[in-house]
This record gives C-alpha cells, structure tokens and sequence, in this order.
C-alpha cells in the first residue's frame, strides 16, 4: 500500500486524468529507452519507494484498472481541492512543518463538503506516509511537526481522518473526488469507496507492521468506530484475511511430519505456533471491539491450532529423550516458555487433560535434565580424546621411566657433591 503504491512509483496524483497517465507512460518508456533515472518534476516520491523498470512497467499495467486505481488511490494523493497544488509543492520538498500546518488549517474547517475534502484526504494520507515511508535521518523531524509522540501515533492520525472522510465527507463530493480516480462507472455511491477502502486498509495494517509500525486490530476498530465508520465490511474482509492466514499457517503445521524426531522439526512446529499466537491475538484483539461472528471465528480457528500442535508436539515428547531434542536445559525453558505464553490464550476443554500431561512431561524431563547433562558432558568429553593407542601408551611410560631415572641420577650426583664439599671443609678447618 506504500512502497509499492503504483502511482508512487509512475509519479502520478491519484487522480490524474487517462491523458496524464497516457503521456507519463510514453515519459517513462522514454527515459527507460536512454537509461534515464526515472525522476519527474514535482513528483512526491518517499524513502524506500521501488522505482526501477520492472515496477514502472508493472505499476502501468495495475492503473489500467479501474477498481485497481480506486483502491491504490484512497491511499495516495489527489489534487481535488485549490490548496492541493502548494501542499503537494511542500510535501514533494519533504517540508514536513508546513505542509502539516497548511492541512491542519483546512481540518480547522468544514472540511468535509466539495471544497477541502481532498485536502482532508491527503492530510491523512500524509500522515500515513509519514509513518511508514519516511527517511529514518528526518523521523524526528516530521513526527515533531505532526506533533506526533512515535509513528503509531502517525499512523492512527491517518486512519482517523482517511476514515472520516470516507464515512463523514458529503456523499456527493466523495463520488466526485474517487469518481476522477477510478471512473463514473466504478465510484457510483459511498459505498462502492467505503468497500475499496476496507480492501486497501487490512493491507495496509499488515504491511505497517512489517515497516516496524504494529497497530493493532482492536485500535484498528475502535478509531473507525469513532468515525462513525460501519464494521460489516471490515469484519467481513477481516474473518476473510486471517482466515487465508490461517489455513497457511495450519498447512506448514501438518507438512512437519511427525517421524522427523528431531530438534530441527520441533524447533519448526515452536515457530508456527509463536506465528498462531500472534494471529490469534490479532483475532482476539478486533473481536472484542466486534460481532459475535468474529468471536466465533477467533474460537474455531484456536481449536483447530491446538489441535494440530499438541497433536505434532506430543509425538515429538514420547518418543525423544527431552536431553537429545533440546542438547541444553535453556533451550527446553524456552520451549516450555513459548508454549506457556500460548496457553495464556485459553486451552480448549477438550484438550485440556493433554495439555496438563504434557506439562508433566516437560517438569519432569527439566528435573532429569542436569544429570542428563552432566552424563553427556563426560560420554562427549571421552568421545573427543578418541580410541586409546596401545604403542603410545608405551612410549608414554618408557619417557616417564626415563624421566624418573634422570632425576634420580640427577640427585645422586647432587649428593655425592655435597658430601665432598662438606669433607673438603672438615679438612681445611683441622689444617687451620
């Protein structure tokens, strides 16, 4: 939804006309033609954006859609409005301060009509943008002209606003200002917008999260809540999405077969279910704020990933001494900390005598673990010394016997000297 926006990467507003992206496509085929870096004047382009000629032709092709357009053009920005030109001017300069001023003047307004609703628009979009795609050197600076405490805090601000405009904004001028970025035919009611939005917004979360920006669903909810946004859409795409994610996830589960008795398979299994418990959480997050149907879904898809672990974890158990699966006590804490953190999700009923056995098991085996250890430490320790060379061994006797001698004839000779000395001074002594 950011870096790889398509109107980003050709330099287009979202709502230039079809003869505007006509003539930037002949630009771009130009450029590319004499190796020409692929930068437009007063273009609005952020950090980490991938402009090369494969996602300027891919870009291209997407615009041609209609639908495409709608949903990339809600997060990008338009030139509806009479203040769009110079707030576009400030933003291409990367003058955060002022263009946050000047937008911030318009929400001041009554700004959800004909006359600023883009305005409005691109205010969250930047706001979006900020968070997500901004050089890392100027973060401080444009989250200081936002008066934002950190990017989430951006981010929300975005969302607030995009939400506003699509729930709040006059249902005339929302089919006008989306109508010039898709087509009349396309963008007919709010609707039509408030559909493409709630596509656009669950990609968006997601990819946020991957740029280091965690919002969670539950925040999600609520700040459209405040908007006066409706929900059914959003849930709909919501059970839609995590449930996608899901069955991935549950399809990697049951391809770790369950004679690879090893550390590295469970090691695997352990990642999926940290991944499961994240899901779950971002599940469990929007369902509170939501309809039963998603509280539903976030219980049916829990049991189905219970099942599959404890299922795959168990045969692991019993069949492997817990010593030669982990090599380590620290590795198996970690093992039982990670699934710990997951039954603080809830264990279901019926697997709940599994779940209490297979602790058993796990107390049990880190209580045997130091003997086990230490057992292995001296096994490992023998092993590295090797099989036992009978001829070195006699060399090594015959070189202390050697020794031994040495040091014997070595005393011998000592003595000896010191029992002349001593005569040699008797004598002196009686002479004088």
């Amino acid at each position: 939804m950011f870096r790889d926006n398509p109107f980003q990467i050709v330099g287009l507003t979202a709502s230039a006309s079809a003869k505007d992206r006509a003539r930037q496509a002949s630009r771009i085929q130009a450029f590319l033609s004499v190796g020409k870096p692929l930068r437009f004047e007063n273009e609005v382009v952020f950090h980490g954006c991938r402009r090369n000629s494969k996602t300027a032709h891919h870009a291209l092709r997407k615009i041609e859609d209609a639908r495409v357009r709608l949903v990339w053009g809600i997060f990008w920005f338009t030139d509806g409005a009479l203040v769009d030109d110079k707030l576009l001017e400030l933003i291409a300069n990367e003058d955060w301060k002022a263009a946050i001023e000047l937008s911030r003047k318009v929400l001041d307004k009554d700004s959800l009509g004909h006359r600023y609703l883009s305005t409005v628009s691109n205010h969250a979009t930047l706001a979006f943008y900020i968070a997500t795609s901004v050089k890392p050197g100027d973060l401080g600076l444009a989250l200081s002209a936002g008066t934002w405490g950190n990017r989430k805090e951006a981010f929300l601000e975005g969302l607030k606003w995009k939400s506003l405009v699509i729930a709040r904004g006059t249902e005339e001028a929302l089919v006008e200002l989306y109508a010039r970025v898709a087509d009349e035919m396309e963008v007919t009611s709010r609707k039509t917008v408030h559909e493409a939005f709630v596509e656009g917004l669950i990609e968006a979360v997601v990819e946020a999260a991957k740029l280091g920006v965690y919002v969670s669903w539950g925040e999600v909810v609520s700040t459209l809540k405040m908007s006066g946004f409706s929900l059914g859409t959003l849930e709909h795409h919501l059970i839609s999405s995590i449930r996608t994610e899901m069955d991935a996830l549950l399809q990697d589960i049951a391809r770790v077969e369950t004679r690879w008795t090893n550390a590295y398979a469970l090691q695997k299994l352990l990642n999926l279910g940290e991944a499961g418990r994240h899901l779950i959480h971002r599940f469990r997050d929007a369902s509170e704020e939501s309809s039963l149907e998603l509280q539903g879904e976030s219980h049916r898809l829990l049991q189905a990933l219970w099942n599959h672990l404890l299922l795959h974890y168990n045969s692991f158990i019993q069949g492997e001494k817990l010593s030669e699966l982990f090599g380590s006590k620290a590795k198996l804490e970690s093992f039982r900390d990670v699934l710990d953190r997951m039954g603080e999700l809830g264990v279901p009923d019926s697997l709940k005598s599994q779940w209490n056995q297979f602790h058993v098991i796990l107390v049990n085996g880190l209580e045997a673990l130091p003997e086990q250890e230490r057992r292995g430490a001296a096994k490992r320790k023998k092993e590295r010394r090797g099989p036992v060379d009978e001829d070195a061994k006699a060399r090594k006797a015959r070189s202390a016997e050697a020794r031994r001698q040495s040091k014997k004839e070595v005393d011998k000779a000592k003595i000896e000297r010191d029992r002349q000395e001593k005569k040699a001074r008797k004598n002196r002594n009686e002479e004088a």
